[in-house]
């Protein structure tokens, strides 16, 4: 993005921090009617390549923060930046560009039921401006990165709960994200199906190809994915740090339940 150095925050550098990748600093959301903020001066950082996860109990904060990156919500106060430039203050055009290089899957495949598998990938490259051959060339090697492009031409209702999670997952990476936001990805799904789908999230985390945010109450799979982890709780960060360390000295109580879930 080449934004005019104006939009450029000094926060990132006050920190310390590499203006590369995500900076989150201070992100406040109120909603009408709760007695504390749903989220309350949040601090976070994800750099190039970087898997880092959150977890906290529900009700901590966690998807409204992905929602307020992705600016799917606006928080009340605090700042974000992608690579230096203030995401929070951009408007129009500067947006959408910020916005193609994210990539989100919910929680809900929410896919198009009356769209094939490919026709649900090839939506997005279309939408930013993409010819239809380049759209489904980026599709299909989506699908085949999920392992799933011979099942192009299906339907969603012809397919398995895991199956459709990976094509959501698919439908993120057509438009080549260097940013991925995952909502709890299997938390719709039967403990059967959870394997594929983490399977499809550790293979993109290994590759350290994309900066990766990921929301899950898999506390095994924290472990063997995040190069950072860090707890919420009621709207708060209670913790942060090397996964190994906090699942097995955490310093919070939010901490010792989840560890309490990895000895179980």
């Amino acid at each position: 993005m080449d934004e005019p150095m104006s939009e450029r925050m000094p926060v990132a550098k006050e920190a310390g921090l590499n203006e590369t990748g995500l900076v989150v600093s201070g992100l406040t959301k109120v909603y009408p009617g709760r007695d504390e903020p749903v989220l309350d001066h949040v601090d976070l950082v994800v750099r190039p390549g970087e898997t880092v996860v959150v977890m906290g109990p529900s009700g901590s904060g966690k998807s409204t923060l992905l929602r307020a990156i992705d600016r799917l919500v606006e928080p009340d106060a605090g700042e974000i930046f992608w690579n230096g430039v203030a995401i929070h203050r951009l408007k129009g055009e500067a947006l959408r560009r910020y916005r193609r290089q994210v990539g989100y899957v919910f929680q809900q495949h929410s896919l198009f039921e009356q769209r094939t598998v490919l026709g649900n990938c090839t939506l997005a490259p279309c939408l930013w401006g993409d010819e239809p051959e380049r759209s489904r060339q980026r599709a299909m090697a989506a699908l085949a990165r999920v392992g799933l492009a011979d099942l192009a031409h299906r339907y969603p209702r012809e397919l398995s709960g895991g199956e459709r999670q990976r094509v959501a997952i698919a439908r993120a990476l057509t438009v080549n994200p260097k940013l991925l936001l995952w909502d709890e990805p299997t938390a719709s799904l039967d403990p059967i199906l959870v394997g594929e789908v983490m399977g499809c999230l550790l293979d993109l985390a290994n590759s350290r190809s994309v900066a990766m945010l990921v929301v899950t109450h898999e506390v095994r799979f924290a472990r063997r994915v995040a190069d950072r982890l860090l707890f919420l709780e009621r709207g708060r960060k209670v913790e942060e740090g090397p996964p190994g360390q906090l699942l097995e000295h955490p310093r919070s109580e939010v901490g010792r339940r989840f560890c309490q879930l990895l000895a179980a």
